[in-house]
């Protein structure tokens, strides 16, 4: 007979059976004075503990009516999430953001999931409005006031954040951590001293702070970590809390993250439209983060949903989704993830068509690609065991992705791209494809206002693609990590506004978020992929979004028979699994709305 009880806010587990990797599973702890089992007290373990001793299981009347109440919350947790809209209170206090909300009533949800259950992570489709929900969600929670902390991406800070507060929160006392002019440790410190000041002198009003989550690294700001916050948000989770591997590998930024503490009555919110960054096991991080008294181990987590196995290096190789396990993992991610689509909720916005473009290579480009194909293999056939690392393959890999680019040129220790329909078959369909639109070509034939993106990962391949546009008198905006916050605004409100360059040439990852570009465009250009979808679904959501009904059209290039064909089935595979998790147990169809392959 297996016994369990509710005693001092845990289950206690008494058993005359021996499953310790069934109970380590449920992230159990044995207690070898008492010669019981510990868990945190959660519905699924209670499933959990019923499915695996049946009739045999004894419940205590404590953890019984415990669980009765959490039933009740369950139930009325799942009609919320089946709601269209929800009441809230925020029209007494923010009559703005409740009309602005009104408009989107899937956003009153988001904001009472929130309150409802105090650990969120909104994992809303990218462009639903996410920031909205959140600033609500604390409100509804009755937790507008104290200290409230916002880590989020440099390139959000004030278009994003200062932006949305001022608007929709002006009683929020908001600061921005990062300087726009002379930023430095001394001066990042002194706004966060004169902060906490302001605090002092107003506890009762709201006090927002903004930062970028790599001032936590290395405890550079000890006063993050020192102090005790009201609420925190960590806005495009997927890129700080992934690095959580488990509870004592992760990343400086995971374990920052981790160190801030919050009040006992605080709210805790991830913000990611691609929280699984290409792998269904990067959630944990997320989940540890929201909830690390329940989510205590990673290997227990992966034991209990996924297919585990070994290799020469690890008795613990994370493998696919347990099939049989799915269910119980989708059950146990509904009371803390929230995730809509653009389908579920803005049904006029038209599905996002991909055109896939098989380009020929130029014959300078393929010339070079063949030789780089010849001496990767050769470069790994000589490679010792050892030697053979990830890491290694990854650069060659690298180096292959960047000769189906176009070809490359050395100059002293240094390649310089040569990203031009001369030296790149990806370059030549560029070329048509602006001359097409009356960007590119005769300037007597130039006409109209048609807008297009132009993305690739090489920050070399974008400039010179820039050079190349700049030699044909083809104008253009750019966003790569070089460019600053001010000039990144200034580049996005002249693309959100009439008239000037019609091109915008974007590095995948400085652009992916953050970014709003929708107002004058309709198409994407992608030159090449990362290795992880999450990457481009962002980036292709910078114009498809619900400020604006339109139909958004997606171009991938690729070079026939390069590693862009082998990336694409990778990618498509990755996010086939992580969108069925996310989506298809919804029954939304969210993998690849239409794609149309063309040889150019």
């Amino acid at each position: 007979m297996t016994k369990v009880e509710l005693i001092d806010d845990e289950i206690w587990c008494m058993t005359d059976v021996y499953y310790p990797a069934f109970f380590r599973s449920l992230s159990g702890r044995w207690d070898k004075d008492k010669k019981m089992w510990h868990f945190k007290p959660t519905l699924e373990v209670c499933r959990l503990l019923r499915k695996q001793f049946g009739p045999e299981l004894a419940i205590g009347p404590k953890l019984n009516e415990w669980a009765w109440a959490a039933r009740k919350a369950e139930d009325e947790l799942k009609e919320l999430i089946k709601s269209d809209a929800a009441t809230l209170k925020i029209a007494e206090t923010h009559g703005a953001l409740a009309e602005a909300m009104s408009h989107r009533t899937y956003q009153q949800v988001g904001a009472a999931f929130i309150a409802m259950q105090r650990r969120a992570l909104i994992a809303d489709e990218p462009g639903l409005g996410k920031t909205l929900e959140a600033i609500a969600g604390l409100i509804e929670a009755q937790c507008w006031h104290g200290m409230i902390l916002v880590a989020a991406p440099l390139t959000s800070l004030r278009p994003v954040w200062e932006h949305e507060l001022a608007k929709f929160a002006p009683d929020a006392h908001t600061v921005i951590a990062v300087p726009r002019k002379r930023d430095s440790a001394f001066a990042r410190l002194a706004i966060l001293g004169d902060f906490v000041e302001h605090y002092i002198d107003n506890p009762a009003t709201p006090h927002v702070l903004v930062i970028n989550p790599d001032m936590l690294r290395k405890d550079k700001f000890p006063i993050l970590t020192a102090v005790e916050w009201q609420a925190i948000i960590v806005d495009e989770s997927h890129r700080s809390l992934t690095g959580i591997k488990s509870a004592r590998n992760m990343t400086q930024m995971g374990k920052g993250l981790m160190q801030i503490k919050l009040a006992k009555d605080g709210v805790k919110i991830a913000l990611s439209g691609t929280p699984m960054r290409g792998k269904a096991r990067n959630l944990w991080g997320t989940l540890h983060w929201l909830q690390p008294e329940q989510y205590t181990s990673f290997f227990g987590w992966a034991e209990r949903y996924f297919i585990m196995s070994a290799n020469r290096y690890s008795s613990h190789v994370v493998g696919d989704l347990n099939p049989y396990r799915e269910n119980e993992l989708y059950k146990s991610l509904d009371g803390i993830m929230l995730r809509r689509t653009k389908a579920e909720v803005v049904k006029e916005l038209p599905p996002k068509q991909r055109v896939e473009i098989y380009c020929d290579m130029s014959d300078a480009q393929q010339k070079m690609y063949t030789q780089m194909a010849n001496e990767a293999i050769a470069e790994l056939v000589d490679m010792e065991d050892e030697a053979l690392s990830a890491i290694g393959v990854l650069a060659i890999m690298t180096r292959l992705k960047q000769f189906a680019d176009c070809a490359w040129r050395v100059a002293g220790s240094n390649q310089i791209a040569l990203m031009s329909p001369a030296h790149s078959g990806k370059a030549a369909v560029i070329e048509e494809m602006l001359i097409d639109r009356g960007i590119a070509g005769p300037m007597d034939d130039r006409q109209g206002d048609h807008k297009i993106v132009i993305a690739s990962q090489f920050t070399q391949v974008i400039d010179s693609l820039e050079a190349w546009l700049k030699s044909i008198d083809v104008p253009t905006l750019k966003i790569t990590g070089a460019v600053s916050e001010n000039k990144r605004t200034d580049i996005t409100e002249q693309w959100q506004s009439e008239g000037g360059p019609r091109v915008l040439l974007m590095n995948t990852m400085a652009g992916g978020v953050a970014i709003t570009l929708d107002a004058y465009c309709d198409e994407l250009v992608i030159i090449d992929e990362t290795w992880t979808p999450d990457d481009q679904e962002q980036l292709e959501d910078r114009i498809h979004r619900v400020s604006r009904i339109h139909q958004v059209t997606i171009f991938r290039l690729l070079s026939k028979e390069s590693i862009d064909e082998y990336i694409a089935g990778v990618t498509y595979k990755k996010d086939m699994i992580q969108k069925e998790i996310l989506d298809g147990r919804r029954g939304i169809d969210n993998i690849i709305q239409a794609i149309t392959p063309t040889d150019i």
